[in-house]
């Protein structure tokens, strides 16, 4: 079964902070930026984001049931629901998600929400 995310709203803000707190996540790209000249910052960005990846992953156990619930609201089902789903299903709406316009705006207000 194929699942349609919905477009995200001023809450999910809120839940995303919630989880990244969970998961001792920090978003804040500029401080790390500030240390490095202009011609690293392509590399030095790159490096941000595979080490918050790398953390996220280490952590993901901690927000478990936040993720599955964020994740599921992002589809209309409950967070239970959504951890029952096929594997493959889960990455394809956490691929949809990663593609959702106004991500990249949805990640800087979670950032200012967290300081």
């Amino acid at each position: 079964m194929d699942y349609k995310i919905r477009n995200l709203k001023n809450s999910d803000v809120f839940k995303m902070s919630k989880i990244l707190k969970a998961m001792n996540l920090k978003l804040d790209a500029k401080q790390f930026m500030e240390k490095f000249s202009e011609k690293d910052i392509a590399e030095k960005q790159m490096q941000f984001g595979l080490e918050m990846i790398k953390t996220a992953l280490e952590n993901l156990h901690l927000a478990e049931n936040e993720v599955n619930e964020f994740l599921g609201g992002l589809i209309g089902i409950t967070g239970e629901e959504f951890a029952e789903l096929d594997i493959e299903v889960g990455m394809q709406v956490t691929a949809q998600f990663k593609e959702l316009k106004g991500i990249k705006a949805f990640f800087q207000l979670v950032s200012k929400s967290m300081k």
